[in-house]
């Protein structure tokens, strides 16, 4: 997705926090497949998490960003609009 100006948005991934978690919402099959452990367990950390973490779904262009100077407290204040908006 695209700007006027021509950058590119970030799209960053909830992963960790009890509420509105994306490993959350994954059915329980995936999560067997995925993750070592019973689904159970997935399940008990993921809820114990007080915290939430975002994760940045386009690594590639947040690198090409910080090699063109911009500044890692800009990036941070990005994301964290781009989640609200």
């Amino acid at each position: 997705m695209s700007s006027s100006s021509g950058t590119i948005l970030q799209y960053k991934y909830l992963l960790k926090g009890s509420k509105d978690n994306v490993i959350r919402h994954l059915d329980r099959e995936v999560k067997e497949l995925t993750f070592p452990g019973s689904t159970e367990d997935v399940e008990r950390l993921i809820k114990n998490q007080q915290q939430s973490y975002f994760a940045n779904a386009q690594p590639h262009q947040q690198q090409q960003r910080e090699k063109e100077g911009r500044r890692e407290g800009r990036d941070i204040i990005s994301s964290i609009l781009s989640t609200v908006y």
